[in-house]
This record gives C-alpha cells, structure tokens and sequence, in this order.
C-alpha cells in the first residue's frame, strides 16, 4: 500500500522472460527482483517484500513458513548479476 521499491513497481516483460528461472522470482512479489537479498532461510527475496514483511511483524519464513532464526538481510549479489546478464545482457569492462 505504500509504493514499493523505487525503480520498479510495473511488470517489464524482456523477450526472454518466459525463460528466466524461478530463482530469478521472488517468491513474495512473483516479479524478477532487481535487489535480492538472503534471508536467514536461506531463500533470496526482494529487499522491499521482504523489509515490508519484516515491518509488518512477521517472524517467519514467507517460502517455508519456519521461524526465521534473524532478520538480518545480505545482498545477494551473484543472483543480481546472474539476472542483470539475463536481462541487459553482460556488463562490458
């Protein structure tokens, strides 16, 4: 109710979309994240779902529904290269 993340809160659909892996999903919002972060289950989340599902009180695991051991959030940064590649293609240097 409040917005969500800045940058992207409309679907996008890529040509190559249909062949993304569900890894790529959040499991919370069910669009492509563009910040994942770990959870303490071990699952990646989209930093706004899963703050907002943090905020809202919650205590458990939205994938499993097993107490979540902290609240600590850590950047996945593999997975947001692996989906920034799929998308944009692979950043030149």
């Amino acid at each position: 109710e409040g917005g969500g993340a800045a940058g992207g809160g409309s679907r996008r659909s890529s040509p190559s979309s249909a062949e993304l892996p569900d890894e790529f999903y959040c499991s919370i919002t069910m669009e492509v994240m563009s910040d994942p972060v770990l959870a303490a289950d071990g699952f990646s989340y989209e930093r706004a779902a899963i703050q907002d599902w943090l905020d809202k009180g919650n205590r458990t695991s939205p994938k499993t529904g097993a107490v979540l051991g902290n609240e600590q959030l850590l950047p996945n940064l593999s997975l947001r290269s692996l989906i920034q590649d799929r998308i944009h293609g692979p950043a030149r240097s």
